[in-house]
C-alpha cells in the first residue's frame, strides 16, 4: 500500500511540473515586458510610506497598510532615533522590524512588513514616543483604498466616473491625509484605462488638495508616490499656493524642504522647479494678456534668480513654457497659435536654455493640432534645423504620446516604427522619448518595467538601444531611492550599468 501511495504522489508530482512546463513553455510572453512576469506572478507592487519622529511624537502616530508594503522613518527632532518593535527594550514582538543600531538624524530608515496583524512600536532612544502600524492579509480596494470602492459602478458617460473618482481622490486626502489619496489613485490607476491615460490632471488634483492641508501646518509626510505620473503633484500644489498665496519665496521654500526630506529616496528639487515655472506664470499680470512674450517675461527672469544650477533654471522654465503652451489652447488668452509651425514662437526666444525648455514644452501644441496622433504630430519636429533643439522637442513629443498608448503595447511598438519613419537624426531621441514616457507615466512603482522593456524589444534596433537605456538609466536614478535604484541597475545589460548609478 506505501508504494502504491508513493507512485500516486510521485506521479501528481510529476503531472503538476509537467503542467506548469507547459504553461511556461506554451504561454505567450510577447505581450510581457522584461521584469512584467514576476510582478504578474506576484499579483501586486509595494507602496511606500512615511513616518516622521517629531518633537511631538511619531507622525502620523498610525497607518493601516498591507502586506509587503515599506514604511521610511524619518526624523525632525535633529537627534539620532531607533524606531523598533515592542517591546522595550528587546523588541521581541517583530523582530526583524529593527534597525539594529541608531539612525542617524540625517538619515532615514525602511522596512518592508511581510507579516500580517497590529504591530506596535517604539523610538528605542526616546521610547515615550509610540505608534502602531497594522498590516493587512489582502491587496483588494477595500485594503488598498476603502473609499475607491465609491466608484465601482459609475458611468463614464457624462463624465460620471472621471467625477467620482476626482471626488474620491479630494475626500480621501481631505480625511485621511495624502497617503490615503495615493492609494486611491493606485487603485484607479491599475483598474480604469481611461484613468490611467489622465493620471497626470488627477496627480494635479492630489496636489492641490494636499495644499488645503498643509496650510493648516500639517506635516504632510510626503513619500516617493508624489512622483507617479510625471510628478503631476507638484503642479497641483505650487500652482495652488501660488494663488492662494503668492509668496515665491513660501513655495521655493517648500520645493527645498521636500527636497531635503526625501533625499536618498528622489530627486524632487527640478520637478518641483517645474511646477514653480507653472505657479509663477499663472499669477501673470492680466495686461500683458494677448502677448507671449509679456505673459512670460517676469516668470524667466524669476527662473534665472531662483535656479542653483543651469538645469533647475531650465527646469523653472519648462514649466513656464508649458503654461504658455495650455494659454494657446485657452480663448481667454487671445493668443493666436501657428498651427503649421507651432514652435514658431520657440524660435524667438534667444537665450539657449530657455530656448531649449521652450521646444521641450511646447510638446502639448503639435499633437493638439493632430488630435494626438504622433505620426502626424512627429512631422513638426522635422523642421527644427538646430539638433539640440529638434531632439530635445522630439524625445518630448515621443514622452507625451505615451499617455495615449499606456494600455496597448502594440501602440507602442506602432510608435517605434513611426520614429523610424522620421529623419534619421530623430531615430535616437524619439526612441528615448518612448523610454521617458513609460518611466514616466507607467503603472505607479513598476514604470521602470516598461521602460526597460521597450529599449530591449526588438523593434528597437541595436543602433538606437544606446539611446534608450541612457535616457532611461538616467531617469531611473532620478526618480527611485538608492536601495531601488541599486536593485534595477543589476538587471540591466553591463554595459549601461556604469551609468545607473543614484545620483542624489
Amino acid at each position: 500500500m506505501r508504494k502504491y501511495l508513493i507512485r500516486i504522489i510521485l506521479g501528481s508530482v510529476a503531472l503538476l511540473c509537467v503542467v506548469v512546463a507547459a504553461f511556461f513553455f506554451l504561454y505567450d510572453y510577447s505581450s510581457l515586458q522584461p521584469f512584467q512576469l514576476f510582478g504578474w506572478l506576484s499579483g501586486r507592487s509595494k507602496s511606500m510610506y512615511r513616518i516622521e519622529l517629531t518633537e511631538t511624537g511619531f507622525t502620523p502616530q498610525t497607518i493601516t497598510i498591507a502586506k509587503g508594503d515599506m514604511v521610511t522613518f524619518t526624523t525632525s527632532r535633529g537627534e539620532p532615533f531607533w524606531p523598533a518593535s515592542n517591546l522595550h527594550p528587546s523588541h521581541t514582538i517583530y523582530p526583524e522590524f529593527d534597525p539594529k543600531e541608531p539612525v542617524a538624524s540625517n538619515s532615514s530608515w525602511s522596512f518592508t512588513f511581510t507579516k500580517p496583524g497590529e504591530w506596535k512600536f517604539h523610538d528605542h532612544l526616546a521610547p515615550l514616543y509610540i505608534g502602531t502600524i497594522t498590516v493587512r492579509d489582502r491587496d483588494d480596494t477595500q485594503v488598498r483604498s476603502p473609499k475607491a470602492a465609491a466608484c465601482q459602478g459609475e458611468e463614464s458617460a457624462g463624465g460620471g466616473k472621471i467625477s467620482c473618482w476626482s471626488e474620491v481622490i479630494r475626500t480621501a486626502i481631505r480625511d485621511d491625509g495624502v497617503a490615503e489619496g495615493m492609494n486611491a489613485f493606485e487603485v484607479f490607476y491599475k483598474s480604469e484605462p481611461d484613468f490611467a491615460e489622465n493620471c497626470h490632471s488627477f496627480t494635479h488634483i492630489i496636489g492641490e488638495a494636499s495644499y488645503d492641508r498643509f496650510q493648516t501646518g500639517e506635516n504632510l509626510n510626503l513619500t516617493a508616490q508624489i512622483a507617479y505620473c510625471s510628478y503631476g503633484f507638484f503642479h497641483g500644489f505650487i500652482e495652488t499656493m501660488m494663488q492662494k498665496e503668492g509668496n515665491l519665496k513660501n513655495a521655493h521654500n517648500f520645493c527645498l524642504k521636500v527636497d531635503k526630506e526625501l533625499s536618498g529616496e528622489l530627486y524632487t528639487l527640478g520637478p518641483c522647479f517645474h511646477g514653480l515655472g507653472h505657479g509663477i506664470t499663472d499669477a501673470s499680470d492680466p495686461r500683458a494678456i494677448g502677448n507671449e512674450a509679456a505673459l512670460i517675461r517676469e516668470a524667466l527672469q524669476t527662473c534665472s534668480q531662483i535656479g542653483g544650477t543651469e538645469y533647475e533654471t531650465k527646469m523653472c522654465a519648462t514649466g513656464v513654457f508649458n503654461s504658455l503652451a495650455i494659454m494657446y489652447q485657452d480663448a481667454k488668452y487671445n493668443l493666436k497659435l501657428d498651427r503649421a509651425d507651432p514652435y514658431a514662437f520657440c524660435r524667438t526666444v534667444e537665450n539657449k536654455t530657455f530656448k531649449e525648455a521652450c521646444y521641450e514644452d511646447f510638446k502639448i501644441l503639435p499633437m493638439a493640432i493632430e488630435n494626438n496622433n504622433f505620426a502626424k504630430a512627429a512631422r513638426y519636429v522635422e523642421d527644427i534645423a538646430e539638433d539640440r533643439f529638434a531632439f530635445a522637442a522630439m524625445d518630448t513629443v515621443s514622452s507625451f504620446a505615451i499617455y495615449f498608448m499606456l494600455r496597448d503595447k502594440q501602440l507602442v511598438d506602432n510608435a517605434v516604427r513611426v520614429c523610424y519613419s522620421l529623419q534619421e537624426r530623430l531615430w535616437g531621441s524619439c526612441i528615448a522619448g518612448l523610454g521617458a514616457g513609460l518611466l514616466g507615466q507607467g503603472t505607479p512603482d513598476e514604470e521602470y518595467t516598461q521602460a526597460l522593456g521597450l529599449c530591449e524589444s526588438k523593434v528597437v534596433e541595436a543602433s538606437e538601444k544606446d539611446a534608450c537605456y541612457q535616457r532611461v538609466v538616467r531617469l531611473i536614478s532620478l526618480r527611485y531611492s538608492r536601495e531601488k535604484t541599486a536593485s534595477i541597475c543589476k538587471t540591466i545589460p553591463a554595459q549601461y550599468q556604469p551609468d545607473c548609478v543614484y545620483s542624489f
